[in-house]
């Protein structure tokens, strides 16, 4: 299976393996009994450069390809997908919006420290006004005074251990212009409130829940991109997040069929091995068929 990869491909597929198996696993049950990632797990992942592995190095990343990227949070997926699903994130969707959108000042400034995991950095889109369809979203940044001024909420952000927010957001510019831009916004601002976690099944170390702004006062350093069409611009962001969280849904089925596996070969039942019986047998072909699409699905994309 992907006999393909090259050899950088490989030893990163097996480097998050160990990973996994050594660090993550352990912690996997605590991390959603707790709806908290440890900080020692946090930081061990930063030891071993998975947070910048999709960042360029010319900012303190690895500059690996999305294909390296999907293979390393398939294998932790398979310990623990809420701890994958975060670091999807920060791996991908918010240090890449960043690195296109951001000025070079903006970039040296964020992009070092969210390689090594030292500035966790959320990401937040839908909104209690419809969710991921932008045309009715209601958080705003208009001028104010020198500086701008954020309103609104957002719902389903995924916080994790962040203290750094990309908001997206309908702005309007000094001109009376409005559009849609992406701001960053730090959580310790005046007016910046965090609600309870949403309970999920499952994914619940990932921390998703509501945010909201009450008149948080930005300068302009605060803004990536142009201020109209930032929020449009980094969609191969968008779309390299996408493909890894199937990756990270991949692991999870991978983990849980591994795992349904070793335990049919320990119990025997009706007098046989319990991988035996046909029912099971069949049921455990067509997990396995279904895994083996969804891994060509994305990987041949």
């Amino acid at each position: 299976m992907l006999d393909w990869l090259n050899d950088d491909q490989r030893a990163l597929r097996d480097m998050a393996a160990t990973f996994a198996r050594k660090e993550v696993e352990p912690l996997a049950v605590q991390i959603d009994r707790e709806e908290h990632t440890p900080g020692s797990l946090i930081a061990k992942a930063g030891e071993f450069g998975l947070f910048g592995l999709y960042t360029s190095p010319e900012y303190g990343g690895a500059g690996c390809d999305l294909v390296a990227a999907c293979l390393v949070v398939e294998e932790i997926a398979k310990a623990s997908p809420a701890f994958a699903g975060a670091l999807t994130v920060q791996m991908i969707l918010s240090p890449k919006t960043v690195e296109i959108l951001g000025t070079e000042e903006q970039k040296r400034r964020i992009l070092p420290k969210s390689a090594s995991g030292e500035r966790i950095i959320a990401y937040s889109q839908s909104e209690p006004s419809g969710a991921g369809n932008v045309a009715s979203h209601l958080t705003k940044l208009v001028p104010d005074g020198n500086g701008w001024r954020l309103d609104g909420a957002k719902l389903f952000c995924t916080q994790s251990a962040s203290k750094t927010y990309l908001v997206m957001c309908k702005t309007v510019d000094r001109s009376g212009k409005e559009g849609y831009g992406c701001i960053l916004v730090e959580q310790e601002a005046a007016g910046f409130n965090v609600a309870p976690y949403e309970h999920k099944l499952g994914w619940r170390g990932t921390n998703t829940g509501p945010i909201s702004f009450d008149n948080i006062r930005l300068e302009d350093d605060a803004i990536l991109g142009d201020i109209l069409t930032g929020g449009f611009s980094h969609r191969q962001a968008n779309t390299a997040n996408v493909i890894a969280h199937s990756a990270v849904s991949l692991g999870c089925a991978q983990g849980m069929c591994d795992k349904t596996i070793a335990y049919v070969k320990e119990r025997r039942l009706y007098g046989k091995d319990m991988y035996e019986l046909q029912p099971v047998a069949y049921w455990l072909a067509e997990a396995h068929a279904k895994i083996t699409a969804m891994r060509s699905l994305i990987y041949s994309n």
